[in-house]
Formats: C-alpha cells, sequence, structure tokens
C-alpha cells in the first residue's frame, strides 16, 4: 500500500521522459511517460505513442483518453526524484523524448487470436508504422520520422534485421490491404519476409491485438514498383514461370471470405497456388492467412500464395 503523497508533484519541472528499470537496472521495454502541461505521452520501444490528459491529486493519478479514465496509487519522492504509479517506480531522464513531435494515431482496432504484451515487442529488432493522417494520407512513421517515402523502408529494416527475423509493422486506421503490401513489397527487396502487424492497442491491459504474417511475393512483382530491376539480397526463390513448370500447382482464387470454402477442396496429392486478392479487407486476409497457416501444417505438399490485383 502506497502512502499519500506528501511532496507536491509539479510534472512541468521535469522536461524529459520517465522510465522504469529492469532488475539488472537497465531500462525497461515497459512505455515510457512524457508529462507536458495536461496532457500525457505513453511511448512504447517501437515510439508508437498513446495520447491522453492527467490529473494528480495528493495520492492518485487520473489518465482520462478518449473512451476510457484510469486511475492509479501516485507517489513522489523528490528526494530521487522518482515517481511511483500503480508499484512501478519511475526514474527520470532529462530531456529525452521531452522535444518529440508526438505523432497521434489509433490502431485498426481489429482483433486478431494473438495478443502480445509491449515489453515482450523487445524480441524484435525493428519496427514502424502506416497510418494516415488528418488529412486522409498514406504516412510511415521510421523511429521519430514521419514520411510518405516507401522507398526508406528497405534500408531502414535492413539495417536492423537479421536474417529470418520479424520486422514489426503498426497498422493505423484507415488502412487497406493493399497499403501493407506496399509495405511487403519493398521489405522483399532485402529479403524480408515475415511482418508481425498491430493491429490493436489495449492501454489498461498493456498489451497489443496481432498476427505474424508470413508472406509471399514473386520476383516479378517486387519488380513492377521499381524502376531499376533488381535481385532480391540473398533470394533463392523460383521465378512464378518455373514454380508452375516444377510445381503444376492447382490454382484457387480468394477473392473474399466468400470464397474460403473452396479451401476444404485441398487433397494431399497435389500442389496448389492460393490467388489472394489483394482488394479484400484487412480482416478477411488475416482470416484466410490463419486457414493457409493450419492447411500447411496439415498438408506436406507445396502450398504457396501469391496477390493478384496488387498495383
Amino acid at each position: 500500500m502506497l502512502i499519500s503523497c506528501k511532496e507536491k508533484f509539479n510534472p512541468n519541472e521535469f522536461k524529459g521522459t520517465w522510465f522504469i528499470l529492469d532488475k539488472d537496472q537497465s531500462i525497461s521495454n515497459l512505455p515510457y511517460i512524457t508529462f507536458r502541461n495536461d496532457s500525457v505521452f505513453f511511448e512504447d520501444m517501437f515510439t508508437y505513442t498513446t495520447l491522453g490528459k492527467f490529473k494528480i491529486t495528493r495520492s492518485k493519478i487520473f489518465y482520462y483518453f478518449k473512451k476510457d479514465t484510469l486511475n492509479y496509487e501516485f507517489n513522489f519522492s523528490s528526494k530521487d526524484s522518482t515517481i511511483t504509479i500503480d508499484s512501478n517506480e519511475y526514474f527520470f531522464l532529462d530531456g529525452f523524448s521531452y522535444d518529440s513531435k508526438f505523432i497521434d494515431y489509433q490502431l485498426a482496432n481489429i482483433y486478431t487470436k494473438n495478443i502480445i504484451s509491449s515489453d515482450s515487442l523487445s524480441k524484435y529488432n525493428c519496427g514502424f508504422h502506416l497510418f494516415k493522417d488528418s488529412k486522409d494520407s498514406l504516412k510511415l512513421k521510421l523511429n521519430d520520422k514521419e514520411t510518405n517515402d516507401f522507398e526508406l523502408i528497405p534500408r531502414f529494416a535492413f539495417q536492423r534485421h537479421k536474417p529470418n527475423e520479424v520486422v514489426v509493422i503498426y497498422i493505423g486506421e484507415k488502412i487497406k490491404l493493399k497499403d501493407i503490401l506496399k509495405c511487403y513489397v519493398k521489405l522483399s527487396t532485402v529479403n524480408i519476409k515475415k511482418a508481425f502487424l498491430l493491429t490493436g492497442h489495449n492501454f489498461k491491459e498493456n498489451n497489443y491485438n496481432g498476427f505474424l504474417d508470413d508472406f509471399e511475393i514473386w520476383r516479378s512483382q517486387i519488380n513492377l514498383f521499381l524502376k531499376e530491376k533488381i535481385e532480391p539480397v540473398y533470394s533463392d526463390e523460383l521465378s512464378r514461370k518455373k514454380y508452375i513448370q516444377n510445381y503444376n500447382p492447382k490454382i484457387i482464387i480468394i477473392n473474399s471470405k466468400n470464397d474460403f470454402e473452396k479451401l476444404s477442396d485441398i487433397k494431399t496429392i497435389t500442389n496448389y497456388l492460393i490467388q489472394i486478392n489483394s482488394e479484400m479487407s484487412i480482416e478477411e486476409y488475416i482470416s484466410l492467412k490463419e486457414k493457409v497457416f493450419q492447411i500447411k501444417i496439415k498438408y506436406p505438399k507445396k502450398i504457396r500464395t501469391e496477390f493478384i490485383n496488387l498495383q
């Protein structure tokens, strides 16, 4: 039980960020907190920011969000410049993040079966954001840089990425599957073929809805989006033409969830090429890929996916 705060805390005297230390005294991967006037910003390790208002009473701190109000026990110690919120002790880092331009957008609020905690994101080395701004323009956020230049993705991801690892992509409201595929094409140029899509955030529980996507894009499709044709880094992938020649797959076209029943026709004796219409919704896409994943486990035959209507 925390003792009521006897020392008055004035957050505007601390122009910086508050963070938690792990047991080994390293900075925790739990969200940082920055106070500015009556606003509070919570920033995770890949700079996804949750914005709210706050008020501090003698022993409580209240967070006011658009759809929720939360309150926690609060204590301030001027002796060592620490604050304690709900039994978590925060230390002050002068100047860090205080002058940042926090970009406030909402995740897509798409439910997924997979839930990941904020601190578990530390297993990944690279993460960026895909969202629409207030003018409905498609934007990326790479660290603290906001841009609409998708050509920056390969270098940004490759210099942080290790073979067979996963890139985290935060998916904002109004984002469509085709927007995500623009990122996939750029990632494929540096042979990155796995992405963890974060589609929802539960601040109270400190976790995210997510989907781990193992995506497949033909080399010929990559080159459609490039000014100069390239060979993807370290790729040993067959061309589409050679794939068809080698495996003679049966083609299944999936335009929407109404076509999912076609997957029940898959048998063990045949190879398959599942065509995914890029116009389908993200929800349908995630549901489809979950089904395909289970089919690949069940049947050892060659099953590959491809995107159609990519441009």
